[in-house]
């Protein structure tokens, strides 16, 4: 007895410190504490005085949260039986490290808020924070993952809700489609003609003859075709053909909008065919409506569907890869083979993928070699699906684009992480440069630009200045000096790489909103001098304006603006991941697209807290992906292969 109440009282002790240091981490200052704010020269004495300087005084509002968290953290540590606390121990780890990493170089551009001077103060409120997180993380975690694990979540039970019924039942392609068509249109007729993206005017003028931006410094096959690969070719003859047909008929307006208007379907018809695969898994009714509400009422959703990138286009189609992949796995391949319906949809989400993205192809293949590896009975599948894609991709990439002069696209784009490491090194460290590393980078990018225009968190400045005459055997010279150079400062490359990717794995101060009506009507301005009238009518600016108005209160709202974060859907991801490592290793293929997706963005120009257009793939299929991953961890049902 006396050995329980023993146990008992040092549980409650450290469950005590643990919801402390919660509070702390999450109310701590990590900004340096000024030398002169502390009159000791004693080491131990300052680090100790900058800790409790950098902590907020505890009011109520502290007090309150120990209260409320205390029962929390105790049940989480001390109180269940948990046979694999990796599930959670592994995301708090990942997801502390985030915090405080991201805060710094959001702050600093760098990890100088981490260990400042590796002053033992400084490091010390790292090592507290980093703790406080963990614990704040572990127990959501825990907490989430019992709550998953309560089977009434997941009982299916037929529904006699007559909307319901015709919603999720009779006829959810038909419903959702309607729903989401006309719950968006006041959106879409807000920002008629639709949201002009940056990359836009250079396609439109490709497709209508005039010289744009990348056709000025591109080494074009032919003087007189400005059609070029930089931007995916299907979707700027696709872009400037439903724009060609309103400036014909007298309104560069009504063109925009038959593209916008037909992506715009496309999206919606898109996410009605997710949700109508969920009904064939018996998901519940619950979260089918949870899915369905936050596709309508998460504003990036008809934000993108009415915005002119080719992101939204490949969305769609790596949405349809997935769930043909889901079919195939989960119904063991069978009728997968035998429905022409599926075999042709396949084949159309496979292809719109390759030509609509870049790095489609390599998402694509390395899934289906992973599906080849995994299951024997798939490889043939797999590889005729492989060969098809990259056969087809080189016959248009090699023959035909050249045979009618189109030129292909910069290597510049493959090139974001290297360029901006080297920019960094160039900027911090500039004096280290020999004279013939200067020579060999001066061939690829512009050395002198970089000392005083490197950007931290985006790439853009300095791809620009990429020579496209340099030779391979100049980048082969660059390549080797990159290498070398690494040796002489690590810690610079390393830095230059975190501050272009941290976006995507921290929650900033604010939420990522890039495609409003301002940004529009600034692209707008690259374009119209060229001839062409894209404008957004002035007659329903009130209208706009006030849309306009809520988004910005949702974007400052508790909870929900994290939805506009590419950090949201990352953690997601990750825990995910994770989940299905521990219970279900196989099923994973299934969110192998999100995550190579993820790791594309990390080799992307942007770091995530400006635009989310590289991160809209995964955001795009999140919430059908959770339905399938709820079902196959959750539900305990047979899902065959997986």
């Amino acid at each position: 007895m006396k050995k329980i109440q023993k146990n008992d009282m040092y549980h409650t002790i450290i469950s005590i410190v643990r919801t402390l240091l919660i509070v702390i981490a999450v109310s701590m200052k990590m900004t340096l504490i000024p030398y002169d704010e502390i009159d000791n020269d004693n080491t131990l004495i300052r680090a100790i005085c900058t800790v409790f300087l950098s902590v907020n005084s505890f009011g109520i509002i502290p007090f309150l949260a120990v209260l409320f968290l205390y029962k929390p953290v105790r049940s989480s540590f001390y109180e269940r039986h948990i046979d694999n606390r990796g599930v959670y121990r592994i995301p708090a780890i990942l997801f502390s490290a985030f915090m405080i990493i991201g805060y710094s170089f959001q702050m600093e551009n760098s990890y100088y808020l981490l260990f400042g001077d590796w002053d033992l103060g400084q490091t010390c409120k790292t090592v507290i924070q980093f703790v406080g997180y963990y614990n704040l993380f572990y127990v959501v975690l825990e907490h989430l993952w019992n709550w998953l694990h309560n089977d009434t979540l997941w009982r299916y039970k037929e529904t006699d809700h007559k909307v319901l019924k015709w919603m999720f039942d009779e006829h959810p392609v038909k419903a959702v489609f309607l729903i989401l068509f006309i719950f968006w249109s006041i959106y879409l007729l807000a920002f008629f003609p639709g949201f002009i993206q940056g990359d836009t005017p250079d396609q439109l003028e490709q497709f209508m003859g005039i010289k744009g931006s990348t056709a000025s410094y591109l080494n074009l096959l032919s003087e007189d075709v400005y059609l070029n690969n930089h931007h995916p070719v299907l979707h700027t003859l696709l872009l400037g053909f439903c724009f060609k047909i309103g400036h014909v008929l007298g309104s560069d307006n009504l063109g925009i909008f038959i593209y916008v208007i037909l992506q715009y379907s496309l999206v919606c018809f898109a996410i009605a065919t997710g949700v109508k695969y969920l009904k064939k898994l018996q998901l519940p009714y619950w979260m089918r409506m949870v899915i369905l509400a936050f596709y309508m009422l998460t504003p990036i959703y008809v934000n993108y569907a009415i915005l002119t990138t080719k992101d939204v286009i490949y969305s769609v189609c790596l949405l349809w890869f997935t769930l043909y992949l889901a079919e195939l796995l989960m119904k063991n391949g069978e009728p997968f083979y035998k429905n022409m319906r599926n075999a042709l949809g396949f084949a159309i989400s496979c292809f719109g993928c390759v030509f609509f993205r870049h790095n489609g192809i390599y998402i694509l293949v390395l899934t289906l070699a992973l599906i080849a590896i995994i299951w024997k009975k798939y490889r043939k599948f797999s590889a005729i699906s492989i060969v098809s894609m990259v056969v087809a991709l080189m016959l248009v990439n090699s023959v035909i684009y050249p045979a009618l002069k189109i030129t292909g696209g910069s290597r510049r784009e493959a090139l974001s992480v290297p360029l901006q490491q080297t920019a960094r090194y160039i900027s911090e460290h500039g004096e280290d440069l020999t004279q013939e590393e200067y020579e060999i980078i001066d061939k690829v990018i512009d050395v002198e630009f970089c000392k005083f225009h490197y950007e931290p968190a985006f790439a853009d400045p300095v791809k620009a200045t990429f020579h496209e005459d340099v030779t391979s055997e100049d980048l082969h010279a660059y390549f080797v000096t990159w290498f070398k150079m690494f040796w002489k400062h690590p810690g610079c490359y390393v830095q230059a790489f975190v501050n272009n990717t941290y976006g995507y794995f921290y929650y900033g101060d604010e939420a990522v909103w890039k495609y409003d009506k301002t940004e529009s009507e600034n692209v707008q301005g690259l374009i119209n001098p060229e001839g062409f009238d894209i404008h957004h009518i002035s007659q329903i600016h009130s209208l706009s304006t006030l849309i306009e108005l809520c988004i910005g209160v949702y974007n400052n709202l508790p909870i929900v603006s994290l939805f506009h974060t590419s950090a949201f859907y990352s953690w997601i991801l990750i825990i995910i991941t994770i989940w299905m490592w521990a219970k279900n290793r196989k099923a994973l293929v299934l969110i192998c697209p999100m995550i190579l997706s993820l790791l594309v963005c990390l080799v992307s120009p942007l770091n995530g807290t400006s635009d989310m257009r590289y991160m809209f793939p995964i955001v795009f299929q999140m919430p059908v992906m959770t339905g399938i991953v709820a079902n196959i961890m959750f539900m305990h049902r047979n899902t065959s292969e997986i």
